[in-house]
């Protein structure tokens, strides 16, 4: 299989989204296939930005343990390990996520069986034979407080050799839709599909996002991984050094402050 991960704008401080491609490792962990996770969180937070790295190693650990299984069922019983840990977030009231989540998982084994689940707002589409389908609006879930489980709807189905799959934001599916790429794209080879977006790349200068696209045709896997910036945040780097300064000047002023009152403490004893 031939992956394309694209990342427009990577470096925003407001939004944390990436894309993560794994296979199988050994023998026992061939017959589950590879697995895919697409993820954003907006309106993110410094407690935030390692939720999705997180909850990506949860499901992966989990997903490839259960090699004696079905793909379907090992998929299942790494949601429930996910929902376990959404839970234990929510428990502890760490629910700044809820709502700004938003994610894919998605299972291809050798057989070109498919297992998607989907929470938020993301777009997947199966591009074939110049036909786009949009798949996952049955398998999105309303995120809402206190709520035990996250992961819930699965959607199961079988590809064909020829078929290309593309995870994205919504924002930038809207640009793909309108710009017409995303009807390009269905018809691109493999080669093309790297220039299409290097051509277009003007038009993501302002977005934040990615673009996960899985072509099945190729026998050798393949990654190619791009992240396109545009959109600099300089006053990161000035305000870094501001903070340490200031850390510093309260950290002076606490210890002139306790060496004083040691000082009168002393002559009090005195």
């Amino acid at each position: 299989m031939q992956i394309f991960e694209f990342l427009f704008n990577p470096d925003s401080p407001y939004v944390v989204y990436d894309t993560f491609c794994f296979e199988p490792e050994n023998e026992k962990e061939k017959r589950l296939g590879n697995l895919y996770i697409a993820g954003e969180i907006k309106n993110s937070i410094p407690q935030n930005r390692h939720l999705l790295s997180s909850l990506t190693d949860i499901i992966k650990k989990e997903y490839y343990r259960n090699y004696d299984t079905s793909p379907e069922e090992s998929f299942k019983k790494s949601l429930e390990k996910a929902n376990e840990f959404l839970s234990s977030q929510i428990k502890n009231n760490e629910v700044d996520w809820l709502g700004n989540l938003n994610l894919v998982v998605l299972t291809i084994n050798y057989s070109y069986s498919l297992n998607l689940t989907k929470v938020g707002n993301l777009r997947v589409f199966i591009l074939k034979n110049g036909e786009v389908l949009n798949i996952g609006q049955d398998a999105n879930l309303l995120q809402q407080a206190g709520t035990s489980k996250i992961f819930q709807n699965v959607i199961t189905g079988s590809l064909d050799s020829e078929d290309k799959i593309l995870i994205t934001t919504k924002e930038i599916a809207d640009l793909l839709e309108k710009e017409k790429i995303l009807e390009y794209l269905t018809k691109a080879k493999e080669k093309e599909i790297k220039k299409i977006f290097k051509i277009e790349r003007k038009l993501f200068e302002s977005l934040f996002g990615f673009c996960l696209l899985i072509s099945l045709k190729s026998k050798k896997r393949k990654v190619l991984r791009i992240s396109f910036s545009k959109i600099r945040f300089p006053f990161l780097k000035r305000l870094i050094p501001e903070l340490s300064r200031e850390r510093f000047k309260k950290s002076l002023i606490s210890i002139l402050i306790l060496a004083i009152l040691l000082f009168l403490g002393s002559l009090l004893f005195k």
